[in-house]
């Protein structure tokens, strides 16, 4: 939950609350900063299911609001800040964003490494596509797309969780046995 908006400190509580009446001992706490980051297998095999990753940045309509309220009152969250590595390389180009998915590097040991491989349009993009060649997201992602599956067989990224405009086959079969051999 790393995008919540105007929401006072009760309601976020509120929220954390209902996530952890729903989901239990289904919800996988994080391991130790010296520890490392729970296989899927391990997790399956404990009856864990379920990761919440919680942004520790106070809102603007917090007056109370500690980033140690929420780890010591929910001691399954994996902080963002902590826990999950997740750059967002904000650009329409396809070699800007395969060099900053690059440049990240690995993740340390006990954290989730989240690659964001979202393609931003700008208003230009969008009027262009109005007026000329027909021009949308999807097309922009098609391209990035054609390089992820190699891109993330590479190795270069130690990837746990990928997020993508769109989802292709081949990068679901690249992405499925990745964690099959990293699990």
């Amino acid at each position: 939950m790393n995008h919540i908006y105007k929401c006072a400190d009760i309601q976020v509580f509120s929220m954390l609350k209902k996530i952890e009446e729903m989901f239990g001992d289904k919800l996988c706490p994080p391991p130790p900063e010296n520890g490392s980051v729970t296989k899927y297998a391990e997790m399956i095999e404990a009856g864990k299911r379920v990761i919440v990753a919680f942004t520790e940045r106070p809102n603007e309509f917090s007056s109370t609001y500690q980033p140690s309220d929420v780890r010591s009152n929910f001691k399954w969250i994996w902080t963002s800040e902590t826990n999950v590595v997740s750059h967002w390389a904000n650009t329409t180009n396809v070699d800007k964003l395969t060099k900053k998915l690059i440049e990240e590097g690995p993740p340390k040991s006990f954290q989730l490494h989240v690659t964001q491989t979202i393609l931003t349009p700008r208003t230009k993009n969008v009027i262009h596509g109005l007026f000329w060649r027909p021009h949308n997201l999807k097309q922009m992602a098609q391209k990035l797309n054609r390089h992820l599956p190699n891109l993330f067989e590479s190795g270069d990224l130690n990837v746990n969780i990928a997020i993508v405009d769109f989802l292709t086959p081949d990068l679901t079969t690249v992405l499925v046995n990745q964690n099959k051999v990293s699990c």
